[in-house]
């Protein structure tokens, strides 16, 4: 649950809103043992709720590396 509290902070920070709302259902998932209830009605597993978080995740991470490469091929 900490972890994923850290996460959201974290993201909320750089402006990442996806993993920031993923985040924030793990936490929330976390917190209430297994599941969570979505906005739209429906449970998440705390397991789906990982997967989630690890997905955007690693979205954020390719973005990170192309940035990078772009400020590298425009010598910055």
């Amino acid at each position: 649950m900490r972890a994923s509290h850290v996460i959201k902070g974290a993201s909320s920070n750089l402006m990442c809103q996806e993993l920031r709302e993923s985040a924030t259902n793990l936490e929330q998932s976390a917190a209430s043992g297994n599941e969570i209830q979505l906005d739209n009605g429906s449970k998440e597993e705390l397991n789906k709720a990982t997967i989630d978080v690890h997905e955007k995740y690693a979205v954020l991470k390719k973005a990170v590396v192309n940035y990078h490469e772009f400020l590298d091929s425009v010598n910055v």
